[in-house]
């Protein structure tokens, strides 16, 4: 499936707030779908959502790991808000600890 046709099942599957048929699909996605992915799992905002985008805050790909970061904090939980602090306080890039810092600060 082409990452399009992959995006747009992303958005329907989010409009029906369905977490898991999304979680699904980031397991063979490549980092773009990712990316997508976790902005859909932040505006469902469910305990599945919220458990999924704090794995990916510990992604070795720095793109997705600030993604999640910026997923993480447009949805209000002080539970992610620390969990974002934790990685920008563990990250050794210093150009990956800024992208992370403007995320807590947005």
């Amino acid at each position: 499936m082409s990452d399009e046709k992959e995006e747009s099942k992303i958005e329907k599957l989010a409009e029906k707030k369905k977490t898991k048929a999304i979680m699904k699909i980031m397991e063979k996605a490549d980092s773009t779908v990712v990316i997508d992915a976790l902005k859909a799992l932040s505006g469902i905002g469910d305990e599945d959502s919220i458990n999924c985008i704090t794995s990916y805050l510990d992604s070795t790909d720095s793109t997705i790991k600030v993604a999640a970061a910026n997923a993480a904090m447009s949805i209000n939980s002080e539970y992610l808000k620390t969990q974002v602090r934790r990685v920008c306080n563990s990250e050794k890039d210093s150009n990956v600890h800024q992208q992370l810092l403007a995320a807590l600060n947005a």
